[in-house]
């Protein structure tokens, strides 16, 4: 089976300061993804991002209408109606359900 290709893809990253999210935030950068970070750890997502050459977001996973808004400001930013998300935690299930036709890849710790 051929590897999937990242390049020219939106992908949105939680929990991306640091850890697994921060790993997984730098391969798909280093795919050729457009990666939008997010994380509650400013500085140290905003330090990961930049060095990165990418988005990154403050956004607490917690907070519905957050993801909302992520989703729709993702959508304006890169004028795309599909995002691939990967979730780095599974308890978000129940938060993300809501967002309607996107393809997540849940992440369990």
């Amino acid at each position: 089976m051929a590897r999937e290709s990242f390049a020219g893809k939106i992908c949105l990253v939680t929990g991306a300061a640091r850890g697994i999210g921060g790993a997984i935030a730098r391969a798909f950068a280093e795919e050729g993804a457009q990666v939008v970070m997010t994380d509650v750890l400013g500085p140290e997502l905003d330090d990961l991002a930049s060095a990165l050459g990418q988005t990154g977001v403050h956004h607490d996973v917690a907070d519905e209408q957050g993801w909302r808004d992520l989703i729709k400001m993702v959508e304006d930013r890169f004028n795309k109606n599909s995002t691939r998300c990967t979730i780095s935690h599974m308890k978000l299930i129940a938060h993300v359900q809501c967002l309607g036709n996107y393809y997540f890849q849940i992440n369990s710790l």
